[in-house]
């Protein structure tokens, strides 16, 4: 505090420990009382805080100084933050860039370029406040004059580059956690400290005034209250300090008149308050105060009005705010004075000497010199040895870790939230304790974890196996006899299986992990954990990572196993759960699969998190009785470039799915049915036929050459003019019979789909047929899957699922079913008896615009209930000659008593909702109604058989 003060006694009364100061009537108040009163309160209240909330901390859910990604280099969240017990508060969410006032901070860029690790911290001081600084403090009734000053709580937030591995980032994390700071450079509080004395009386300089008692050691009758401050910081060596006999309280405004000359403002025609020739000055401005930093030393020359400086200033112009303080220490550099741990005079008899160590600009010492003992107050307050070295004085300045970041293109990104929160003591949960967990290995951070983990641990329930490597995990289950219930739990860790860990033919089986820190990863085999005929599995609180597709020969010969798959097995439940199965053949491998060879038991997958493969799948749940997928967010991952072009080559499933959405031979069930077209608005139509959902396929006719028939088929038009040009071109053809054209263009179809040329050789050329762009989008086949020979129950309930070819696929059948299918009269025996599917976000991605594709696909069902889901396309439709088979709801099978599609929306597909054909059943009609469905940019809005009704 530079204040025009007389004493400073704040130090020794928070050394005595006193409570309060007490005026006696008769004697003289002097502001050194009523400063030290203030600071007494001011202390013990920092010190409450500090000893309650920690080191550093804000209110829990209070927001105050969170850092998110935004404009402006970062937001900055409004609230309060506590340093050391000193509140700060930010009044309203700002951007690092705009911090409030009218400074401007360091550009982001200052720390680092693109990819620079950063930390973000909140620095705080405590600022003294004048009647220059606010002029609300001078009172006009007075003249104008400052009376008393203000202690303000200044704040800014900052960034520091940091270079950190992975392993320094989390050891930062977790040293953080309770507030208190990081151990990084410059940082750490300074290490110096500095003695003051008086020259011994046989010492003194001959010129002593007689008036001075001959054994004094200050020689001034003048009493002054000396400052003594780092101006530059660093170690003793690189330090440089200035020091002022009015405490650095004489100080002026800084402006240029209408010649450009400087002018003081504001400064004393007073010898000892005013301003000299010869003076060294510090010139600083607001963004100084608000960087907490010190201006620059320059000599005052001062003739009539006007002053001029040397060295003179750089940039007058970009100083905001400019002021003057005068400092009385000689010297003839603008760098200050050098830190010596010999005594060095300041002047009067005054000696002060430095230790070793570090020094902060800012960092200061005050004592008082008094003419009356001809000594000073040294030290401020009592010690057992006088003259040892006293560290800096005041409250000096605070940092909080407030975030970790890297930055991108300017701003902030990746940002790691390093508050410390402290709850109200009102409402302490147990949430709100940390928890040691080294001893118990739960996986708990806080009591209320630990506790809920106990619950879970009853006395039937306690963990039979408690693993830390693979290695025990496969030596622990290798030894499980058949018929076994085991409940394994699983430390925190990497567990690296070679191959699928295959439970075979256990009972009750339950794995338990400590939530994502817990991750099992397979090198060999789509599946981490396979399930063989036990009597139930639970698996939750981990995370699993399949393998690549194509090993699962030595568990069972069909693919489409899951990162956890569980074959011929009771009830299994999958929850908490973080999975991720790699990309591969079409629809060969998922996330969760369960499979039964007849329907029982029931399967829950829940809140599970799942990455999946390109072209793969989420959950597949197939010969399930019951099936219950809730609250889970399933998303493809990308794949690289030249395995999507290897799918061309190597997988037969997808050439054949894209040969078939080109030309096909086997019409659809139903195909010659019509059905009525819906606007917006729910109004009816146009009537089509059941084929025209599909095209751009038209029935054409294919001629196979010279000496073979014509057949029929549903093809692209323009593929159809392609493929009978070449194969009338083609004079070598030899085929006889219908048998040898339908297979020869399947095959040439397929080698133009293969090679991603869209080419193939028909008889001696090369003939382009189709025309292929391979899609970089990423997507998935099936985000969720329900199948079996028959289902009682299906409930899809609050899942999100992005990026699906398919997002939802309810349907049952089985090897049974009849062929030719007659279930447009006769129920079939495979079917869902009961459905339900509601609250679902679903992002349909199509593999091509031949391609089917369906945000919830309904086969044959007894009753559903399909209600309040979100589909949305991957592109905006427009109406055109060729429309695209692209669905957000689309029935199409038998339907028993039931069937409600309501309060859904659908956008950005060419048909909205499609409920088809026509069913003809032989006990009457059911009731299949869609209401208060929405169609956004949808060319069909809705495309329902004419016994199912939009209202």
């Amino acid at each position: 505090m530079k204040g025009d003060f007389s004493r400073w006694t704040a130090p020794n009364g928070a050394h005595q420990n006193y409570k309060g100061v007490l005026m006696q009537q008769g004697r003289p108040q002097t502001d050194a009382d009523w400063n030290e009163q203030v600071l007494l309160t001011l202390d013990r209240a920092e010190t409450a805080l500090a000893d309650v909330i920690g080191p550093t901390g804000t209110a829990k859910g209070g927001g105050g100084f969170a850092i998110t990604s935004g404009p402006g280099g970062f937001g900055v969240g409004a609230g309060r933050y506590y340093l050391d017990g000193a509140l700060v508060e930010n009044p309203e969410d700002t951007t690092y860039d705009d911090q409030g006032g009218d400074v401007a901070v360091p550009p982001l860029s200052d720390a680092g370029g693109s990819g620079t690790q950063v930390i973000v911290y909140l620095e705080a001081n405590h600022q003294h406040v004048t009647a220059r600084d606010d002029s609300r403090l001078a009172d006009p009734a007075l003249g104008g004059i400052d009376t008393a000053t203000r202690i303000k709580a200044g704040w800014r937030v900052g960034v520091d580059p940091v270079d950190l591995t992975a392993a320094q980032r989390d050891d930062l994390i977790a040293a953080v956690s309770c507030g208190a700071p990081p151990a990084l450079p410059g940082w750490a509080a300074s290490t110096g400290a500095m003695t003051a004395r008086t020259l011994p009386a046989g010492n003194l300089p001959p010129n002593s005034d007689c008036e001075i008692p001959p054994e004094a050691g200050y020689l001034s009758q003048e009493n002054q209250l000396y400052r003594v401050q780092i101006i530059r910081g660093g170690n003793r060596a690189q330090a440089r300090f200035v020091w002022s006999r009015e405490n650095g309280s004489v100080l002026a405004g800084l402006t240029r008149n209408i010649d450009g000359d400087f002018m003081l403002q504001g400064d004393r025609d007073d010898e000892a308050l005013g301003f000299k020739t010869g003076d060294w000055v510090e010139i600083y401005d607001a963004a100084d105060s608000y960087n907490m930093r010190s201006g620059n030393l320059h000599r005052i020359t001062i003739a009539g009005d006007t002053v001029t400086f040397a060295p003179a200033i750089a940039d007058f112009n970009a100083l905001v705010r400019p002021r003057v303080r005068r400092w009385d220490h000689a010297g003839n550099t603008n760098l200050g004075l050098t830190l010596l741990t010999t005594p060095t005079e300041l002047e009067r008899g005054i000696e002060v000497s430095f230790t070793n160590g570090t020094y902060r600009e800012g960092d200061f010492w005050v004592f008082e010199a008094r003419a009356a003992t001809g000594n000073i107050v040294w030290p401020q307050y009592p010690m057992a040895d006088p003259t040892a070295p006293v560290p800096p004085m005041g409250w000096g300045q605070r940092r909080a870790a407030l975030a970790l970041g890297v930055i991108q293109n300017g701003s902030l990104d990746n940002i790691i939230d390093l508050r410390a929160e402290f709850p109200s003591l009102t409402c302490l949960q147990a949430e709100d304790i940390g928890f040691d967990d080294s001893l118990c290995q739960m996986g708990a951070e806080t009591v209320q974890e630990a506790i809920e983990n106990l619950c879970q641990r009853s006395s039937s329930g306690l963990c039979t196996i408690v693993v830390s490597t693979a290695a025990e995990l496969v030596g622990a289950v290798e030894k499980l006899p058949a018929g076994r219930s085991v409940r394994i739990c699983l430390r925190a860790g990497q567990f690296q299986l070679p191959q699928t860990l295959v439970f075979d033919r256990l009972s009750h089986v339950t794995i338990m992990g400590t939530g994502p820190q817990t991750i099992v990863s397979v090198a060999r085999g789509e599946a981490a954990f396979a399930f063989v005929d036990c009597a139930s599995v639970r698996v939750v609180d981990l995370s699993l990572n399949g393998g690549p597709t194509g090993f699962s020969e030595q568990l069972v010969t069909q693919n489409r196993l899951g990162a956890i798959s569980t074959i011929d097995c009771g009830d299994a439940s999958f929850e908490r759960l973080r999975l991720r199965c790699r990309s591969g053949r079409d629809r060969q491998a998922a996330c969760i699969s369960t499979r039964n060879s007849a329907p029982r038991a029931q399967v829950l997958v829940r809140d599970c998190r799942m990455q999946v493969g390109q072209s793969q799948i989420g959950v597949q749940i197939i010969g399930a009785r019951r099936a219950l997928v809730q609250d889970n967010l399933i998303g493809p991952t990308p794949a690289p470039a030249a395995a999507v072009r290897a799918r061309f080559a190597n997988d037969p499933v997808l050439v054949a799915r894209l040969r078939k959405s080109l030309i096909s031979f086997t019409p659809r069930p139903g195909q010659g049915k019509t059905v009525q077209l819906y606007n917006h608005f729910g109004e009816p139509m146009t009537q089509l036929s059941l084929a025209e959902l599909h095209a751009p396929k038209q029935q054409v006719t294919i001629s196979g050459g010279r000496q073979s028939a014509n057949i029929d088929a549903q093809a692209d038009a323009l593929v159809t003019q392609r493929l009978n040009r070449a194969l009338a071109a083609n004079s070598q053809s030899r085929m006889g019979t219908d048998q040898e054209v339908r297979q020869h263009v399947i095959n040439v179809m397929e080698e133009a789909i293969r090679g991603t040329s869209g080419r193939a050789q028909i008889g001696p050329s090369q003939t382009r047929l189709v025309t292929l762009n391979l899609a970089t989008t990423p997507y998935l086949a099936q985000g969720i899957t329900i199948a079996g020979a028959s289902v009682d129950e299906a409930q899809v309930t609050g899942n999100r699922i992005d990026g699906a070819l398919d997002g939802i696929r309810i349907a049952a059948s089985s090897d049974a079913d009849p062929v030719p299918a007659d279930w447009v009269v006769v129920q079939p025996p495979n079917i869902v008896q009961n459905a339900r599917v509601s609250g679902n976000v679903i992002g349909v991605q199509p593999l091509a615009d031949t391609v089917d594709a369906h945000g919830i696909f309904l086969g044959h069902v007894e009753s559903a209930s399909v209600g309040e889901n979100i589909i949305s396309g991957a592109a905006q439709s427009t109406p055109n000659d060729n429309p695209m088979p692209h669905f957000g709801l689309y029935q199409h099978g038998y339907r028993g008593t039931r069937l409600t599609i309501s309060e859904n929306s659908a956008r950005r597909l060419y048909h909205g909702f499609a409920v088809v054909p026509a069913i003809d059943p032989q006990d009457g009609l059911g009731v299949y109604r869609l209401r208060d469905n929405g169609a956004r940019s949808c060319v069909r809005p809705y495309v329902v058989a004419v016994n199912v009704q939009v209202i």
